[in-house]
């Protein structure tokens, strides 16, 4: 009997080489409305989709959804949460609800400057991260 590495990596053999193999195979443009280290925006021809992507999130657009999505995170004060949740133990203190009960997408400053930047382009490019932004302990040797 085959353990079941063998059979992942049979599976895994088999659909790349249909990929390969794949003679209607079409490639569509997703040109790249904007883009840093944090994610990127681009556009799918094939499915008519904005595909927005931010740290490990992912979200798939219409252009009507993109434009509320982006009105809403222009509307975010993050000086207003980060005031309002400064004695919180979370380190993101910008807690944006969903409409899933008890999920928050969790946001510092600048991860809040980089998203507004990437939906728009007009807006300026986020400065260097701050000092207070990076939670890391260090470790002296």
């Amino acid at each position: 009997m085959a353990s079941k590495t063998t059979i992942c990596w049979d599976v895994f053999a088999y659909l790349k080489l249909i990929a390969l193999h794949n003679p209607k195979k079409q490639s569509y443009k997703m040109p790249v409305i904007n883009k840093t280290s944090y994610g990127q925006l681009v556009y799918c021809e094939k499915c008519g989709l904005y595909h927005f992507e931010f740290g490990n999130l992912n979200f798939n657009f219409t252009e009507e959804e993109l434009v509320t999505f982006t009105t809403y995170i222009n509307s975010i004060q993050g000086d207003y949460y980060n005031h309002v949740n400064k004695h919180t133990t979370n380190r993101r203190k910008i807690l944006l609800p969903t409409r899933l009960k008890g999920f928050h997408f969790c946001l510092n400053t600048n991860e809040l400057n980089e998203m507004k930047y990437l939906l728009n382009k007009n807006v300026t490019k986020p400065s260097f991260v701050k000092l207070n932004d990076i939670h890391y302990e260090f470790c002296n040797n």
